[in-house]
C-alpha cells in the first residue's frame, strides 16, 4: 500500500457522475467557505479544537472544489 496516493480528480469525477455537476458545484461552492468560515469563527471564539478540526477539513476541500470548476 505505501506509495498509493488518492486522485483528487478520480474522486470529483466520481462524484459528478454520481449527483450531478449542478450539485456538485453547489455542495463546494457553498460547503467550502461556509466550513472555513465557521472553523474561523469557533477558533477565534476558543473552541480552538472544533475550529481548528473544521479549518483543516475546509482546506482539504480547496482541491476538490478547483478540481469540480
Amino acid at each position: 500500500m505505501e506509495g498509493r496516493v488518492i486522485s483528487v480528480r478520480k474522486l470529483v469525477t466520481l462524484d459528478i457522475a454520481l449527483h450531478g455537476p449542478r450539485f456538485i458545484m453547489i455542495e463546494f461552492g457553498v460547503g467550502t467557505p461556509a466550513i472555513l468560515v465557521i472553523g474561523g469563527f469557533l477558533a477565534a471564539t476558543g473552541q480552538l479544537f472544533l475550529g481548528v478540526y473544521l479549518l483543516f477539513t475546509g482546506i482539504n476541500y480547496i482541491p476538490l472544489l478547483v478540481y469540480a470548476i
